[in-house]
C-alpha cells in the first residue's frame, strides 16, 4: 500500500514560540521532508528548531492551600540553535537530521527578530498503530 503523504505549510513571522507539530499520544510520524525559507528582502535570520514536552508534576497542596504551587515544568531539547539563514536562502533539512518522538514532543520553532519571516513546509507520513502507513 502506497504512503499517503501530509504536509504542514506555515508562514512565520515575529518571535512568538510556534509550533510546528503537535505532540499525539497516539501516533507519531515519520518526516520525510522538511525547509525553511527565509522570506526576509534583506535581513538574515536566526532560527531556534527545539523539541518541547511538559512534564506534570504531583500536585499537593502547599503551606497556602494552593494546589499549584508546584509549577509543572518544561523540558526543551534543540534541533538547532541561532542558525543564521542569509535573506532569500532556503534551508533543507535531511529526515535523520529531525527524526524524534512525535508521541512525546511538540516540535517547535521560534525567531530570532520581530522582522524575521520564513516558511516551512514538513512533509510527514503518520504511523498507525505503531507502524507507518506506507
Amino acid at each position: 500500500m502506497e504512503g499517503i503523504k501530509r504536509y504542514i505549510h506555515k508562514s512565520i513571522s515575529g518571535t512568538n514560540e510556534t509550533t510546528l507539530v503537535e505532540r499525539d499520544t497516539q501516533q507519531d510520524i515519520d518526516i520525510t521532508g522538511f525547509t525553511i525559507c527565509n522570506t526576509h528582502v534583506t535581513d538574515s535570520t536566526y532560527v531556534d528548531l527545539y523539541l518541547k514536552r511538559t512534564n506534570q508534576n504531583f500536585h499537593i497542596p502547599g503551606t497556602d492551600g494552593n494546589w499549584d504551587s508546584i509549577p509543572d515544568d518544561v523540558t526543551i531539547l534543540y534541533i538547532m540553535k541561532d542558525l543564521e539563514i542569509t535573506s532569500n536562502n532556503t534551508l533543507v533539512l535531511e529526515p535523520r537530521e529531525i527524526d524524534y518522538n512525535a508521541k512525546e514532543f511538540n516540535l517547535m520553532m521560534q525567531l530570532n527578530d520581530g522582522s524575521s519571516s520564513v516558511d516551512v513546509i514538513i512533509n510527514f507520513i503518520k504511523e498507525k498503530n505503531g507502524n507507518i502507513q506506507r
